[in-house]
């Protein structure tokens, strides 16, 4: 609560002095002039009497204490439950309250007087910047519930201190005015204001301000209440155009259309009934039938007819009754009369419609149009029209457009009498509309209300109604209500849909970018002022894309769908998280204690993403990468907290993945170097700076070469090496891999096809092929022609995949290779035993070789569990009919322990570094020759 102490001890200090001070002195005088005749009573003696006075003296203080504290007690439970009950209208007022303080205002306007008398208007015309320093001048002290809602603010802790925070040009001017008010010692001021709301849309307010009492020399509080009118000066526009078509539409029809009072003086006519008269429409407005009908008899029975249609609430219709008009001519008229109210008028009308029948040849088309004159008009208008009996609780009249919507007949409407509202108005709606319905009754203005009706299929539809009290009985109570609705269902739903497409992910139902931004960054104003921390979290999914382009977007739809419910297990109700597009999400985390606290959520999102998923029937293991920037350390402002956490996620992936990483300084200059290394592929093939490289895979036995693995090297133009580690990753993200894979295949079959020729025919080229170039069918064909172009027989290469092929779809990645095994092509498994694979996925991998990763071959230099592990592999290999390569084989030591325990072939540097072609023909004719190691 915003009210200052120093308010709350002033209005004690005028609350306690006589309610207090009065009684105590009362009762004060009581114990002085009765204590001694008291005490004599008690104490016969003098001495002991003398002694007593001590006695005396300690009663006073021990009474007087206790009639203080029980007068003050009483004082502050009432000051508090003053407190409590202006607290309680102040907060829960249904116009717009802001309490300010003008005081800096007060002294800036004593200190103008001091120079002289001033035209204030004159002043603040010639100094508008003075206006807008006044307003950063005055201060927001409180506010209640409305006046946040307007300001779209969720609690005062939002709201800003000074009243320059939400002015517009338009506010200026209105405060502008409330300052000349104040300045000629005005305290009270109110007049209407066309002013922008916080979404810049023009609104209409009424905007009353008040100095409040006892403080009209300091302004230090006034009370400023603003009343939104927009929507009610829009419904009186609409009301008057209606009115002015509806004037229209009468004034054209032929026949007579009137509405009379209960007086029977007409409140209503339009220009055919006006020239019968021989009168104008305005001159009739007023008049009763007699002033222009010298009948009598034809006067008592029109007003007759007209008081029993007003009395019995119900229309009727006279077939035939004559009329003699100025010319003393009779006309035979066919009429119809309803009950209804005119605007302005609390009594009962009736509203008439007259066919003049004279021609007997006009007479039956006169007499149905007539009968059904009224319900054409309703039932011939977009709206949807009724009329309700507040006393019997019933409708009494639906127009076609209603029945038709609800699929009700009139008949049926009216039968289901009181229970109309319990058999189709839903239910979360009836008190809403019982409470509009006794607001109609006590004020009679016009009110609007929108509310759900099922129909006669079960269906619901948004209804918006205007309704009007236009009915009252003789006694003046409340009869019927003129209801005008329209179907406004569709229109509901649009915005609904709308509002969840411009806000929420359609597959995730995460909040989008455009919410998170909102969100993210009242976050961030919140741990500004408050002095506290929060982060961002950037999380992409690892190999994501290899789901959507092996199993269609729908598995890739539900992954997401997993992953947003796994995702929203790890974090606060506080937090937020959104969808930023594809595969990647960022969760904004509020109000943080340190960055350790990140840090716990960002390994509760891995360690949840560690793990098989079963989607739609596949099984899939999905890690995340997870990047952290923290507020205010990692960034001041959202863009830069999520540029540096998208800096930090990459960083997490450059670090082999499934982990997070906290962003830091260094990763901004990595980040510019994967830019230009990227930007250096892209044209790389056209320029042919790549090249290829050959390292030869030797057999353990009798050092024989079994072929080569093909490896490719980058010489730049300026002429730098830039080794695989460095690019291919890249490389993989951007797509590139595939073009230049297609060239590797093509050079390394070229090659092949080369050596095949000069006699070395058993010769087998290993080449690496990456996830990417896997995720489809397409590596089929690419794989097909790099064999057709050069010759190569296809049981002669080697493509070799890593185990990271099987993140993602196992089954997939299986049924692809298997088609290259069918094209005659060898599958070895690289790097095995450090990826994913387990005993039963080998069992039912389409491969030939087995390749051991080099980690495995380094620890052989040492007998202990590496060495067993490795024997291991290869028995393993050998039961399932594989050939077996060990990788990084240095030193002797390694090549005796790869030999004692039957493995395969070997590659390494202890025989041969990769090398260019034209040392690879020498290496292999050197081979030939000696054919030994």
């Amino acid at each position: 609560m915003w009210m200052k102490t120093e308010d709350a001890r002033q209005a004690g200090s005028r609350l306690v002095p006589i309610k207090i001070i009065f009684p105590y002195a009362i009762l004060t005088l009581l114990w002085i002039y009765t204590s001694n005749n008291i005490l004599a009573l008690l104490f016969k003696d003098s001495s002991s009497f003398k002694g007593a006075e001590d006695l005396k003296a300690l009663l006073y203080v021990l009474v007087t204490s206790v009639i203080l504290y029980l007068l003050f007690r009483t004082a502050t439970y009432r000051l508090r439950d003053s407190e409590r009950k202006y607290r309680h209208l102040f907060d829960n007022a249904a116009v717009s309250i802001v309490e300010e303080d003008f005081s800096k205002v007060k002294e800036f306007f004593d200190r103008q007087r001091e120079i002289g008398d001033i035209d204030w208007r004159e002043y603040f015309q010639k100094n508008p910047q003075a206006v807008r320093q006044c307003a950063s001048w005055v201060t927001i002290r409180d506010c209640n519930q409305e006046a946040l809602r307007l300001t779209d603010r969720k609690s005062k802790d939002e709201m800003s201190k000074t009243l320059d925070c939400y002015f517009t040009e338009t506010s200026y001017e209105s405060f502008k005015e409330q300052l000349i008010a104040l300045a000629n010692g005005t305290t009270h001021w109110d007049g209407e204001r066309s002013i922008a709301s916080i979404s810049g849309e023009p609104r209409e307010f009424i905007l009353r301000m008040t100095v409040m009492p006892g403080h009209e020399e300091d302004l230090s509080r006034v009370l400023v209440s603003l009343l939104d009118i927009t929507d009610r000066r829009k419904d009186a526009k609409t009301i008057e155009l209606n009115e002015q078509r509806l004037r229209q539409i009468i004034d054209l029809v032929p026949h007579f259309i009137f509405a009379k009072n209960i007086e029977g003086r007409f409140v209503l006519g339009n220009k055919a009934i006006a020239d019968a008269y021989g009168t104008t429409v305005e001159g009739l407005v007023g008049k009763k039938d007699e002033d222009f009908i010298k009948s009598r008899t034809q006067v008592r029975h029109f007003l007759k007819d007209d008081l029993e249609v007003m009395r019995s609430g119900k229309s009727k219709f006279i077939p035939l009754e004559p009329i003699t008009d100025t010319e003393g001519r009779t006309r035979f008229l066919a009429t119809t009369k309803v009950p209804f109210t005119a605007s302005g008028i609390d009594s009962p009308c009736v509203l008439g419609v007259a066919v003049d029948i004279t021609e007997y040849q006009q007479a039956q088309e006169a007499l149905a149009q007539g009968r059904h004159f009224i319900e054409s008009v309703l039932n011939a208008t977009p709206s949807l029209i009724y009329v309700y009996d507040l006393l019997e609780k019933k409708n009494i009249y639906c127009n076609r457009g209603l029945t038709d919507l609800l699929g009700y007949t009139q008949q049926a409407i009216e039968e289901m009498e009181k229970e109309l509202f319990d058999n189709i108005l839903h239910p979360d709606d009836y008190a809403a509309v019982m409470e509009h319905h006794q607001l109609l009754a006590q004020d009679g203005r016009v009110r609007e209300i929108e509310y759900r009706m099922k129909d006669a299929q079960g269906a619901w539809h948004w209804l918006r109604s205007r309704d009007v009290v236009f009915s009252r009985t003789p006694s003046g109570k409340p009869w019927q209500i003129l209801g005008s609705a329209e179907d406004v269902t569709e229109h509901k739903q649009l915005e609904n849909k709308f509002w969840t497409l411009s806000y929420y992910d359609a597959v995730t139902t995460f909040p989008n970018r455009t919410l998170f931004f909102e969100r993210a960054n009242l976050g961030l104003s919140h741990a500004r002022r408050g002095n506290i921390s929060c982060a961002i979290l950037f999380v992409d999914l690892d190999h994501f894309k290899n789901v959507n382009d092996t199993l269609g977007h729908s598995v890739g739809d539900e992954l997401l769908k997993d992953t947003a419910v796994r995702l929203a297990e790890c974090v606060r109700e506080v937090d937020t998280i959104a969808r930023l597009g594809a595969d990647k999400f960022i969760v904004f985390l509020n109000g943080l204690e340190d960055a350790q606290s990140s840090q716990h959520i960002a390994e509760r999102i891995r360690e949840k993403m560690n793990c098989s998923r079963m989607i739609l029937d596949h099984d899939l293991f999905i890690t995340a990468s997870v990047g952290i920037a923290t507020f205010p350390e990692d960034g001041d402002n959202l863009e830069e907290l999520l540029k540096n956490a998208d800096t930090a996620m990459n960083a997490a992936k450059d670090a082999g993945r499934n982990a997070f990483c906290f962003f830091n300084g260094t990763m901004n200059d990595r980040a510019v170097a994967r830019m230009q290394i990227e930007r250096g592929l892209r044209g790389a093939l056209a320029k042919n700076e790549f090249k290829l490289y050959y390292q030869p895979i030797v057999a353990v036995a009798d050092g024989a070469v079994r072929g080569f693995e093909v490896l490719l090297r980058w010489f730049k133009s300026d002429g730098t090496l830039v080794y695989p580690n460095d690019f291919i990753g890249i490389a993989e993200e951007t797509g590139l891999i595939v073009a230049i894979g297609e060239w590797v295949l093509k050079e390394a079959c070229r090659t092949g096809q080369k050596l095949h020729t000069m006699g070395f025919d058993e010769i087998v080229m290993s080449v690496n092929i990456s996830v990417v170039q896997l995720r489809t069918d397409a590596i089929i064909p690419v794989i097909s022609n790099a064999l057709l172009e050069s010759g190569f027989p296809p049981e002669f290469l080697e493509i070799e995949v890593t185990e990271s092929i099987f993140i993602g779809s196992f089954d997939a990645s299986i049924e692809i290779l298997q088609k290259i095994r069918d094209m005659g092509v060898r599958v070895a498994l690289d790097d095995f035993g450090t990826g994913y694979s387990s005993l039963s996925h080998l069992q039912r991998l389409p491969i030939t070789t087995l390749k051991i990763d080099r980690f495995f071959i380094k620890e052989l230099m040492n007998e202990g569990v590496e060495m067993a592990m490795t024997a291991t592999i290869i028995e393993l290999a050998h039961h399932l009919n594989l050939g077996v390569i060990a990788e990084g084989v240095e030193h002797d030591h390694q090549l005796k322990n790869l030999a004692r325990k039957q493995c395969d072939y070997f590659q390494g540097f202890l025989f041969g570094k990769p090398m260019p072609e034209e040392q690879a023909l020498a290496f292999l004719k050197n081979n030939m020759e000696g054919n030994s190691l």
